[in-house]
């Protein structure tokens, strides 16, 4: 009987190795079983991140050798060779399979072993020179050194880097191969160094840190880096050098509704330790709801061919001479338009644009190289318009009633309650409609159109319309949602020459999935005085004997 138990694998070699040098390594293949093993098999599967030193294998990670016969008590050896690529101290598995058929078998059985070979030392070095700190809005520059420290050559190179937000790369000393961050290095001779330099407009929030990182490897067949050593890089956000900052509604503000008045305030400081001279900022506004009539520009002026608000020395003092510190307020206010044109409304998901931009004439002396200029930006979302029309009806309207009008006391009279909805800009979600019926008013049961998610509770007496999600422009360019119930009032002699309470206050309550805000509108309650009922005649609302 052969057992794979009796079947003992060593490797004789190195198992920590510099990257990018050759290493060897023998097997040793033991059989201890009383048998021998036939056309045994020695097959090693290596790592991605091995190089093999036969370089014609049928597959570039696998390679098998024929360890012939092997004897009861005999060891067969096999050598092989291999360089390693990695980042340094990582590790890579090494897997050795003996492939076997016992004497006198036509089966054939396999016995494995992994092996963990640590990768001491990098084939490549990889270092980063950049700025430990950088204003908002300034140019910073990366300077990436690397070079070959393995003894032979290592080929087909790849840089890589990874950017944080708010980096925009706007020169680079090599042509980039894919978008503006990998970059073909080719092969290193041992010794060998090259410089990358880079350069970007880098935005962020004070005391934001923006990281880098510098990936130096190959390119596998998937295109993925297989990578050999990398370098990362913290720059720490600053001020800017002229800091702006746009504040809406004096504050960070939230979305707005179709005639708002709104209020901004841009917060200014000189954060340039010196002063600036001749300071123009400039605020640019965009947007199809902005009521052009209604800007207001507080110690500035409107230039309405751009839609942008100045202000200048001329206009305010201040920016004649700012002293380092300084810092200041410059206001304005505008509205937004009551309501849209059909094809405005067809443009879902509008917003209000407000960019500041502040800078100076000249710079001061010393910082003629520097880029002073402050910029921020806010977007302000318009809500879309969520209306209810709540209406009892006895001759209009989903369903024919019955019963005398005027109510009459001891007799039924059937009438018809619809809620419409309509919505302006974005799609709303979660829409629902609640009421409730008073104790002397009989629900029905009956909804049109029939699909609508329409519920009564008995006990209390609330109607619910679940509407779920409606479209923007519902009501608008296309057909209001509705639902219709009917109900039945029978009058008491105490209700006699009054006009009585069919349905309570209703609200609309839904969620603006653009803006992300709560909108909701309430509607009063409805009595038997039919006002939205055409054929409905003055004096049929009062209840009679």
């Amino acid at each position: 009987i052969v057992s794979g138990r009796n079947i003992d694998i060593s490797l004789q070699g190195p198992l920590a190795i510099d990257g990018g040098q050759p290493a060897h390594w023998r097997v040793g293949v033991i059989n201890n079983n009383r048998t021998a093993l036939d056309e045994a098999d020695l097959i090693i599967e290596y790592p991605p991140e091995a190089v093999p030193e036969k370089s014609l294998l049928a597959s570039p990670l696998r390679e098998r050798i024929d360890l012939g016969k092997i004897n009861s008590g005999q060891t067969a050896f096999a050598d092989f060779s291999a360089a390693f690529y990695g980042q340094e101290n990582s590790e890579a598995e090494l897997k050795i399979t003996v492939e076997y058929r016992p004497s006198g078998s036509s089966a054939v059985f396999t016995k494995s072993t992994v092996y963990r070979i640590k990768i001491a030392t990098s084939p490549v070095a990889v270092s980063v020179s950049a700025p430990k700190e950088a204003r908002d809005g300034q140019e910073v520059e990366f300077k990436i050194r690397y070079s070959a420290t393995a003894k032979e050559a290592v080929k087909d190179l790849v840089l890589t880097a990874e950017y944080p937000s708010g980096f925009s790369l706007n020169f680079s000393s090599l042509k980039p191969k894919e978008k503006d961050n990998v970059w073909p290095i080719g092969d290193l001779v041992p010794n060998q160094e090259n410089e990358l330099t880079i350069k970007g407009v880098l935005a962020g929030q004070e005391q934001e840190e923006k990281n880098f990182k510098f990936s130096l490897g190959i390119l596998d067949k998937n295109n993925q880096l297989r990578l050999y050593n990398f370098v990362t890089s913290a720059v720490l956000m600053r001020r800017a050098f002229l800091d702006v900052s746009v504040l809406f509604n004096n504050g960070d503000g939230q979305a707005v509704s179709l005639g708002d008045d709104i209020d901004i305030s841009v917060a200014w400081r000189n954060n340039v330790p010196a002063a600036v001279r001749n300071v123009v900022l400039e605020v640019k506004l965009e947007g199809k709801t902005i009521d052009q009539s209604s800007i207001f520009v507080d110690k500035g002026f409107y230039r309405g061919e751009d839609n942008t608000l100045v202000w200048n020395a001329s206009t305010l003092n201040d920016f004649s001479v700012i002293d380092p510190g300084q810092e200041g307020l410059a206001r304005f206010r505008f509205s937004l338009v009551n309501s849209l044109s059909s094809q405005t409304v067809k443009d879902t998901n509008l917003t209000v644009g407000i960019s500041a931009v502040m800078s100076v004439e000249k710079p001061p002396a010393g910082f003629e190289d520097f880029n002073l200029k402050g910029e921020d930006a806010k977007e302000i979302k318009v809500a879309s318009k969520l209306q209810l029309a709540s209406r009892a009806l006895y001759y209009a309207g989903a369903f024919s009633n019955s019963g005398p009008l005027p109510p009459k006391v001891g007799q039924e009279t059937s009438y018809t309650i619809t809620w419409s909805l309509t919505n302006s800009l974005n799609v709303l979600k979660e829409v629902s409609v609640k009421s409730s019926l008073p104790p002397y008013i009989k629900w029905l049961g009956e909804v049109l159109p029939s699909e609508e998610k329409i519920s009564y509770n008995s006990a209390t007496g609330e109607v619910v319309w679940q509407a779920g999600e409606i479209p923007a422009g519902t009501g608008f360019f296309r057909p209001a949602k509705d639902v219709s119930f009917r109900v039945i009032f029978t009058p008491a002699f105490n209700q006699v020459g009054k006009e009585i309470v069919l349905v309570s206050e209703t609200q609309a309550q839904a969620h603006d999935n653009f803006t992300g805000s709560s909108l909701s509108q309430k509607r009063s309650s409805l009595t038997t005085n039919l006002k939205d009922d055409p054929q409905f005649k003055y004096g049929q609302g009062e209840v009679i004997q």
